[in-house]
């Protein structure tokens, strides 16, 4: 071997060394790729709070604007046009069914339970357009959230989940992250019994009968 070729050997084992201090190792690339991700999680979480205090935001306006009409027609709304049921409506609105009662035959009702009657119709409207395929809000209310569980969407909403039910609808957040919110042990106490069924009553109210 000439003196010459030996130099240049000499002069690219530097460079050799030099690129492979520079590569990252494998352990540094994966915590790099770990950082990464919590960031991205973060930043989607951000993004799914401001989502949905906008939402909200919106639903108190529409409702707001809705609670100056009279009582009775707000009744006349859910009942006639969006199909819910007194039942589903006084639980969802957090007062006894006598209440319901009492305001269709013109009883007075407070100012907080009038703007509660508008939000309700506000959540349907915008229930609707968050998925146009849900051509019934009633029945999207009072049916089973989960086929394995027996909560329903109107009880989430009763919990005061109004704008993460939304965003179920539209398909942002899943049903099962939203139940795991609602309670984290929900599948063993809302868990469905293979021996009983919901089926829809007389008046158009779920209820749970034992399967034939």
């Amino acid at each position: 071997m000439s003196v010459q070729q030996e130099t240049i050997r000499r002069q690219a084992e530097p460079d050799q060394t030099r690129s492979a201090q520079t590569t990252p190792t494998a352990p540094s690339r994966l915590i790099g790729t770990a950082e990464l991700r919590d960031k991205v999680t973060d930043l989607h979480e951000q993004v799914t709070d401001l989502h949905e205090d906008a939402q909200s935001s919106t639903l108190h306006a529409r409702a707001s604007q809705l609670a100056q009409s009279d009582p009775a027609d707000l009744l006349a709304t859910l009942r006639g046009e969006w199909g819910l049921s007194w039942e589903s409506l006084a639980h969802m609105l957090g007062v006894s069914s006598a209440a319901i009662r009492k305001w269709r035959r013109g009883a007075s009702i407070s100012t907080e339970n009038q703007h509660h009657l508008a939000r309700v119709i506000a959540f349907c409207e915008m229930l609707h357009e968050a998925d146009p395929r849900i051509s019934d809000p009633a029945q999207w209310l009072e049916e089973p959230f989960v086929s394995n569980a027996t909560v329903r969407a109107c009880d989430l909403y009763a919990a005061g989940l109004l704008s993460p039910l939304l965003s179920v609808a539209a398909g942002r957040t899943s049903r099962e992250v939203l139940l795991d919110q609602f309670d984290p042990r929900w599948r063993e106490n809302y868990g469905a019994d293979d021996g009983w069924s919901v089926e829809r009553g007389g008046d158009g109210a779920p209820l749970i009968v034992k399967r034939r």
